[in-house]
């Protein structure tokens, strides 16, 4: 046995040989009573075409077009439709007529329309390539280059290619084989014909099934030259293979006859050819499986148990006519003594020449479960109702449970995985794969900021810390089922971070500050970091701006649990940088380098109660400032419980982020939570400057605070005016907006295509969405940090100001939002009204286009006898008149983005479609230009109103300029002209068709004209 294996491994042969021994033998399996206490069995096929030999690629090529061969007459037969008369007249019928070639024919013609195809399309790629070469500025990548179509040359060579492929189709199939195949089969015919003329029989061979249940044969059913799968070794369902090896499954070959001399078929060594080994032996044509399904129920039919042996339908290698059937029918007739059972009477098919006929309860199969691989080419259902064909079989197909798989071949898969070191590549590539997953999600939640600068993760090797290869993986795979136990050469995932806080050096030993070691370790310990405990390095230095930098880097080298844990300290981390800014100040501050910031204290008077807000909420930042929120339900930064209803402020009647950006131009997106929400710094600006009048009350509340002289005294530093208040709190203070929806003044809105109407419409109101106020601790221009303090204290009580009464605020901007330029709103709405106006007009000229082309169409629908009027080439009459007739007298409606009434700018894919199949249907024909002419307006207006389209948003107004007006009102009109000049010549055409002699006589009266002069 050793000596003969081909391509199954020897410890898979000898798994399934052991198993057959520990089980006692043949004598100890199933089947028999059909197998003997033999592995093999043999039942001849007959005779067939050798479906390797070229007559058979021949005959095969002959039979997909739909021909019956005769070799003894050498012609090929095929039914073609005609009919009796005219196809145009009523009264002609549809028959059916048998056409007879000579196969050499048939096989030239093929060949030189085929040839035709290649050397057309040949043409066209170069004359493309050429175009491209002469327009290296156009991308030659795009699917449809309108310049490139009307290139002449394109043109013609794309008709001459699609004639060509027509020609083809007209006699043969859709697929256009290569020339050279059907070149080989007509040089085979030529010399070969002849002979099988004269000797037909000599294109058969005679073919044998063995049908085997020997455990290899089984277990080899896809390890042969023509004859693989997923059931081959190496593939994925191998060991579904050997599953079925070793329960008593069995396979069907078809072998030539011949190859049978000289082999005993009730041998039990293997028996099937080792081309790789150089060891003869017989070479499958085809093969198919018989599965093995136990009857283990006894609800529907007899208390008996046995197995059935039934084929699957699926044909591996070569199929040959009648193969199933053959191996159906000797399974069938072989275990009827089990089946019939089964059979009932069939009350239905009741005949006086049958008066009892039999058929099978379809209720057999659920009483059976299949056993061997659980992998089926052909479910249970099907098979039972393709071997039970004759006895009412496809009722099985009905039968929702039954069948089903009663075997486990997870050991066979273990076994399979354990012998296959690819196997556990896959596993690990699957594991390092599962531990960057995992890093991702654990540091989902974590972004870079002030506070945490950097954050890095990378698989490495173990042994050196570098990235993880494939050849880490190899290695570690070499140690196979135990590479789980190798933990020196696991992955681990190897982690980065860096913490920095900044403090400002604002003390009164600033100047003296040393950045030392000792420093550094004072305010390590001081600030207890949840990941000091990793590795860490740290340093404190002092930056060009006056900060003291303290700097952690951090670093963790483990599983994917304590990568998890790293980024969970770090969490913690993040929500501690107010705390830890504090501790380091206390550090700093006992050395007289820095002392608490203005939002420092102000954070510690609330906490202590010494100060606070009625609304507004202080919120720390990762970067260890603060902003004054008020809590606004939209505010992406306030916590949902915080929120408050947003307030609503009466607005223009134009809506406010249009009026924002035709004043300001710098509306920018501020958050897009739930409801998007923008802002304007320069309107916030204007706001602020009104507010003017408060800023002067809370400059006074300050010098109080500050025990400063309430009026203005001999100093040697000026005295904070109200612009120095208006300076500081300006770039800190945000205003955010959301809008109600709105209709498009150009009437293409979201919900209705109702027209805007700036002049009319009633005020709308805008939501005032968010309000914050970022501090700044930092030294204000050329102020002392006592005057800046001054001037902290001061905007603190702007704020509270508004906190006591936002009403302050909302009613400014109110004002200003009314009182914004109606000319300004007009403008910007006016330029949305062009628009519709650009829209109306390429509306007005789209639908007379497309009026003329539907009533162009409606004619030939309406009357089919005038189709002959166009003179269309006869290859194509049948399909353009069938065309006609399948026409709607509704024709696809014409827009895509508004109602019918309104013409589109973008026709939807089925207006689209009609267009191109108009063409088509006129191409070659007297209207074929008329057709052409008014697609190419339609093309041109559907190009300039994408254009359009593209301004055709509140934002976008602006850019409409009177130049591009006038540009695009230019370009429609002078497709108007176009179409006026069409109408014109094709008026004077249908004049001179009625009136011959009118060119003459117009002729003679400029001639006697010039006589006269």
């Amino acid at each position: 046995m050793e000596n003969v294996l081909n391509e199954i491994s020897y410890e898979y042969a000898e798994h399934v040989e052991d198993f057959l021994d520990n089980q006692g033998g043949y004598t100890h399996l199933p089947f028999g009573d059909l197998f003997g206490n033999h592995s093999r069995i043999v039942i001849p096929f007959g005779q067939a075409i050798n479906p390797g030999s070229e007559i058979h690629r021949i005959m095969s090529w002959l039979e997909s077009q739909g021909y019956e061969v005769d070799f003894k007459t050498g012609l090929a037969s095929k039914e073609f439709e005609s009919y009796t008369g005219n196809p145009n007249d009523p009264n002609t019928k549809k028959v059916m007529r048998m056409k007879q070639q000579k196969i050499g024919k048939v096989l030239q013609r093929a060949f030189d329309l085929s040839l035709r195809v290649t050397d057309t399309r040949a043409d066209l790629y170069s004359i493309r390539r050429d175009f491209y070469e002469r327009n290296p500025d156009r991308p030659p990548g795009v699917m449809r280059d309108d310049e490139l179509q009307k290139d002449p040359a394109f043109a013609k060579a794309t008709k001459a290619f699609e004639k060509a492929e027509q020609d083809y189709q007209k006699h043969f199939s859709r697929a256009t084989p290569y020339p050279t195949t059907l070149q080989n089969y007509v040089e085979y015919w030529n010399k070969n014909s002849r002979y099988f003329r004269e000797n037909p029989e000599e294109a058969f061979v005679d073919y044998s099934i063995v049908i085997s249940r020997h455990p290899v044969d089984v277990l080899r059913m896809s390890d042969h030259r023509n004859i693989e799968s997923c059931h081959s070794e190496g593939n994925s369902h191998f060991h579904c293979a050997i599953k079925e090896a070793k329960s008593a499954g069995a396979i069907a070959y078809i072998v030539e006859t011949q190859d049978l001399d000289g082999v005993d078929i009730e041998d039990d060594n293997e028996i099937f050819e080792d081309d790789d080994r150089g060891v003869d032996g017989i070479e499958p044509v085809g093969r198919t499986r018989l599965r093995r399904f136990d009857k283990t129920g006894t609800r529907f039919t007899s208390d008996k148990k046995y197995s059935l042996l039934i084929p699957e339908k699926r044909i591996y290698g070569q199929d040959m006519a009648g193969f199933y059937e053959k191996i159906r029918d000797w399974a069938l007739e072989s275990q009827k003594d089990k089946w019939s059972e089964a059979l009932v009477h069939d009350v239905e098919n009741e005949t006086d020449e049958n008066p009892d006929p039999m058929k099978m309860n379809p209720e057999y199969l659920r009483d059976f479960v299949y056993m061997g691989g659980e992998y089926q080419d052909t479910n249970s259902r099907s098979m039972f109702k393709s071997f039970f064909a004759d006895y009412g079989g496809a009722a099985f197909e009905n039968m929702g449970v039954g069948g089903r798989y009663g075997d486990d071949e997870e050991g066979e898969r273990e076994f399979v995985q354990g012998q296959n070191i690819e196997h556990f590549i896959d596993q690990i590539d699957d594991y390092v794969r599962e531990m960057e997953r995992s890093a991702e999600n654990a540091a989902y939640n974590l972004d870079e900021d002030e506070f945490l600068k950097t954050l890095s993760f990378q698989v490495v090797d173990r042994q050196n810390f570098e990235e993880w290869t494939q050849e880490a993986t190899y290695h570690l795979a070499e140690y196979y089922g135990d590479w789980r136990e190798e933990y020196d050469y696991h992955p681990i995932i190897n982690g980065n971070a860096a913490l920095e806080i900044r403090v400002l050096l604002n003390g009164p030993d600033a100047d003296d500050f040393d950045a030392s070691e000792a420093l550094a370790r004072e305010i390590v310990d001081e600030l207890d970091l949840h990941t000091t405990g990793y590795n860490y390095n740290y340093e404190i230095t002092e930056d060009y701006t006056g900060y003291a930098e303290f700097r952690a880097e951090l670093e963790i080298a483990g599983s994917e649990e304590e990568f998890e844990t790293f980024c969970e300290d770090l969490i913690e981390d993040t929500k501690k940088v107010e705390l830890y800014k504090q501790k380091m100040i206390s550090v700093l501050q006992q050395y007289g380098f820095a002392k608490p910031g203005f939002s420092d204290i102000l954070q510690r008077d609330i906490q202590e109660e010494r100060q606070s807000f009625k609304k507004f909420i202080l919120q720390a930042d990762n970067g260890g400032g603060y902003t004054l929120i008020y809590p606004m339900e939209m505010d992406a930064l306030v916590d949902v419980e915080d929120g408050e209803e947003d307030i609503e402020v009466p607005a223009g009647r134009m809506p406010t982020m249009e009026l924002l950006h035709a004043k300001y131009g710098d509306v920018y997106k501020l958050q897009n939570r739930y409801t998007p929400v923008y802002s304007s710094k320069k309107f916030t600006v204007q706001i602020i400057r009104r507010m003017a009048k408060l800023f002067g009350k809370a400059h006074m509340s300050a010098k109080r605070q500050l025990n400063l002289p309430l009026s203005e005294q001999e100093e040697s530093e000026r005295e904070i005016t109200v612009e120095d208040i208006q300076d500081y709190i300006t770039p800190g203070f945000t205003l955010g907006f959301a809008d109600i929806k709105y209709e498009k003044a150009s009437g293409r809105g979201k919900e209705t295509i109702s027209d805007y109407t700036p002049g009319v419409g009633t005020p709308i109101k805008t939501t005032l969405a968010v309000v914050r106020f970022t501090l700044d601790d930092e030294p204000h221009y050329d102020l002392s940090y006592e005057k800046t303090e001054e001037l902290f204290k001061a905007s603190i009580n702007f704020v509270k100001i508004l906190d006591s009464d936002i009403s302050i605020l909302t009613k400014e901007i109110a004002g200003v939002l009314q009182t914004l330029s109606p000319k300004q709103e007009q403008v910007h709405a006016d330029k949305g009204l062009k628009i519709k106006g650009l829209f109306q007009e390429i509306s007005d000229l789209g639908n007379k286009i497309d009026n003329e082309i539907d009533a162009l169409v409606k004619i030939y629908r309406d009357d089919p006898s005038k189709i002959d009027n166009l003179r269309i080439n006869p290859e194509r009459l049948q399909s353009v008149t069938a065309w006609f007739g399948s026409t709607s007298s509704s024709p696809p409606p014409r827009t895509g983005q508004v109602s019918p009434s309104k013409w589109s700018i973008r026709a939807l894919g089925l207006r689209l479609q009609y267009r191109t199949r108009v063409f088509k249907a006129f191409r070659g024909t007297m209207m074929e230009q008329f057709a052409e002419d008014r697609l190419d307006i339609l093309d041109d207006l559907e190009r300039i109103g994408n254009d359009i389209r593209n301004m055709d948003n509140p934002k976008k107004w602006g850019n409409l300029t009177d130049q591009h007006y006038q540009g695009y009102r230019g370009a429609i009109k002078r497709m108007l002209q176009r179409w006026n000049t069409l109408q014109t010549v094709e008026e004077l055409s249908r004049l001179f068709e009625s009136a011959p002699n009118l060119m003459k006589l117009i002729e003679m009266q400029v001639a006697k004209v010039l006589e006269s002069r």
